[in-house]
C-alpha cells in the first residue's frame, strides 16, 4: 500500500492587482462621496454660456437666410432648447429658448452669434452678462455631487462637465470641519520699490521671509517676542488660545538687493512644500493670501507654484506708503506679525458666513453683505422659474432694452455742451475731482447721485428711525389699511407675465406698464418679500 501525496502551488499575489484596486476604489469614492469645493478659479475647462433668446416667432418658421461659419448650424442647433420663464420687468414671453454653449464654442463663433441676435424677430436676448462665477456660486455652491444618472464606465476620468454636479445642502453634508485641511498664510506687500515676503508654516512652526533693500542689511527685530506680544494682547481680549500661533516659531530671513532672487527662492520652498505633503500623505493644504499685489500677476510672472494650490484671499489691506520710514523693516515685521496673529480668527468668521452663503471659502466677496444679498436673491429668482438681470456694472441686463424699461434713464434729461442728449451711466465721469465739486448738470438729474469720500470739512448729523422693513413684509395689510387692494389697481396688469392679456384686452402687458416700474416688478418683489 503506498501514499499518494498531491502537491499543490499557491498563486503569489499581484502587487499590480492591488494598486489598481486602490486607484479604482479612489475614483470611485470620487463619484460617491460630496465634493466640498474650496475655490472656485478659471482654467481650461469653463463654465458654459447660458443665454435665452426671446423669439416672436418659432425659429422653425424663422425664413431669414444668412452666412455662417462651418460647423455654426450644428453647434448651435445642438445646444437650444424651447422652455418656459419669467422674463425681468414682467416682458411678454414669446418663443423663448434657451442656448447652453461651449465657452471656447461662444468665442469662436461670437461674430455668427451676434448676427443672429441681430434678427429682427427677437425681442430679446437676457442673461448674456451673468458672470461665470456668480453662476457657479448660485448652482453649485460650496459642497456638490457627481449626478447619479452621470456615472461612467471610465471611472478613472478625473474630467467633469457642469452639466454632470449637482448642488448638495448643509444638511447632507458639512463643510470643512476642523482638521480637515492645513493652512499656509502667506503675506506680500510692496511698497515704493521695498518688497516684503513671508511664508508662515503653523504645522512645523517655521516662517520664511524675504525683503528687497538697496542694501543687504537685516534691521530685524526678535521676531518670536513681536509674535508672543500680539498674542497675548488678544488672549487678553478673550480670543481662543487655539486660534492663535503661540509657539515659539524658527524664522529662516534673507535680504536681498533682486527680487527675482525673491522669487525664485519661494518658488522653491512652495514646490518643495507640494512634494513634502504628496511624500508624507499629511492633510491637503491651500493657502490664506494678503497681497497688495494682484494674484494674476503672482501666479503669471512671480510665483507661478501657487497654481498648485487653492488659494483664499484675506480682503484687509494695508495703508499705503507704509515702508516709508528708515526703520521700515521693523515695521513690516510688526504688520506681518500682527495679521499672521488674526489669521485664524479671520479664517474662522470667513468659513461661518460660508457655510451660511454656501459658498466655497477661496470665493469670499468683499462686501459678504451685499453679495448675499444678490445670491439669496438669484437663487431664489431661478427656483420660481425667473430670469435673472444681473451683470458686471451698476445697470441690470434687461436684454437690451434698459432705456426703455429703465425709468431712470428714461426721466433723465441731461444735455452735453453740444446739445446731444446722454445717459447716465456707471462710467460716466459725472464729478470733476474726487473732492466735492460737483458738474454742472447735476441739478438737471431727476435722481440723487452718491459720491463715496472722505470730506474733512463737512459734518453730517442723521438718525435712523423706523426702518421698514415691516412695510416691505406687510404692504397687503397697508394697502387694505388706505382703503385699496394691491391685487385689484397696479397688479392686474401682469396677472399672466407668460404672454396671457392683462384686465384690458385691446393693451399688452409690456406697454400697459412701460413705465410703472411697481407693476412691472411685481413678480420678483412678490419673492423678495
Amino acid at each position: 500500500m503506498s501514499d499518494k501525496i498531491q502537491l499543490t502551488t499557491k498563486q503569489k499575489p499581484s502587487t499590480d492587482g492591488k494598486i489598481d484596486t486602490y486607484i479604482r476604489r479612489a475614483a470611485e469614492h470620487l463619484h460617491i462621496r460630496p465634493w466640498q469645493i474650496i475655490s472656485y478659479e478659471l482654467t481650461d475647462q469653463i463654465v458654459p454660456r447660458i443665454f435665452y433668446v426671446n423669439y416672436r416667432t418659432s425659429i422653425e418658421n424663422n425664413n431669414i437666410q444668412t452666412q455662417h461659419s462651418i460647423g455654426y448650424e450644428h453647434t448651435i442647433n445642438n445646444c437650444s432648447k424651447r422652455v418656459n420663464g419669467l422674463l425681468p420687468r414682467c416682458s411678454q414671453t414669446y418663443y423663448l429658448y434657451e442656448y447652453r454653449l461651449d465657452e471656447n464654442h461662444f468665442h469662436t463663433y461670437y461674430t455668427d452669434i451676434m448676427t443672429d441676435l441681430s434678427n429682427p424677430n427677437i425681442e430679446g436676448v437676457y442673461e448674456m452678462n451673468v458672470p461665470l462665477d456668480f453662476r457657479l456660486l448660485i448652482t453649485l455652491g460650496c459642497i456638490c455631487s457627481l449626478r447619479k444618472e452621470q456615472h461612467r464606465t471610465n471611472i478613472l476620468s478625473n474630467l467633469y462637465q457642469f452639466d454632470e454636479l449637482e448642488f448638495l445642502s448643509l444638511s447632507e453634508q458639512t463643510y470643512l470641519q476642523s482638521g480637515t485641511l492645513q493652512c499656509i498664510y502667506l503675506y506680500i506687500h510692496q511698497d515704493n520699490g521695498k518688497l516684503f515676503i513671508a511664508l508662515f508654516i503653523p504645522n512645523n512652526s517655521r516662517v520664511f521671509i524675504g525683503i528687497l533693500d538697496s542694501i543687504r542689511e537685516n534691521h530685524m527685530p526678535n521676531l518670536n517676542k513681536l509674535l508672543k506680544n500680539e498674542c497675548e494682547k488678544r488672549l487678553q481680549k478673550g480670543i481662543d488660545t487655539n486660534l492663535l500661533p503661540i509657539n515659539e516659531h524658527q524664522f529662516e530671513v534673507k535680504v536681498d538687493t533682486d527680487i527675482q532672487n525673491i522669487w525664485k527662492r519661494f518658488n522653491k520652498i512652495i514646490v518643495n512644500l507640494r512634494e513634502n505633503d504628496m511624500e508624507t500623505r499629511t492633510l491637503s493644504i491651500y493657502l490664506a493670501m494678503q497681497s497688495n499685489i494682484s494674484i494674476c500677476d503672482l501666479q503669471s510672472s512671480m510665483l507661478s507654484s501657487l497654481n498648485d494650490y487653492p488659494k483664499v484671499t484675506l480682503s484687509i489691506k494695508d495703508k499705503t506708503n507704509l515702508y516709508k520710514g528708515l526703520d521700515w523693516q521693523r515695521t513690516a515685521a510688526r504688520h506681518a506679525l500682527q495679521h499672521y496673529a488674526n489669521a485664524n480668527i479671520i479664517l474662522v468668521n470667513m468659513l461661518e458666513q460660508c457655510r451660511y452663503l454656501h459658498i466655497p471659502l477661496g470665493n469670499f466677496p468683499d462686501d459678504p453683505c451685499l453679495f448675499a444679498c444678490d445670491l439669496f436673491y438669484a437663487r431664489h429668482l431661478i427656483k420660481h422659474n425667473h430670469l435673472l438681470w444681473c451683470s458686471l456694472t451698476d445697470q441690470p441686463d434687461l436684454s437690451g432694452k434698459e432705456q426703455d424699461d429703465y425709468r431712470m434713464l428714461l426721466t433723465a434729461d441731461i444735455n452735453d455742451q453740444n446739445g446731444n442728449n446722454q445717459h447716465i451711466n456707471s462710467t460716466d465721469n459725472i464729478f470733476k475731482n474726487a473732492n466735492d465739486e460737483i458738474h454742472s448738470n447735476k441739478q438737471n438729474h431727476p435722481f440723487e447721485i452718491n459720491h463715496s469720500g472722505f470730506y474733512p470739512t463737512s459734518c453730517i448729523e442723521f438718525e435712523l428711525v423706523d426702518l421698514a422693513i415691516c412695510a416691505v413684509l406687510n404692504f397687503q395689510k397697508i394697502h387694505k389699511a388706505e382703503g385699496s387692494n394691491f391685487d385689484l389697481d397696479f397688479g392686474t396688469t401682469v396677472q399672466n407675465p407668460l404672454g396671457g392679456p392683462g384686465v384690458v384686452p385691446s393693451i399688452n402687458n409690456t406697454s400697459m406698464t412701460a413705465y410703472d416700474e411697481t407693476s412691472q416688478c411685481l413678480p420678483a418683489l412678490r419673492l423678495l418679500r
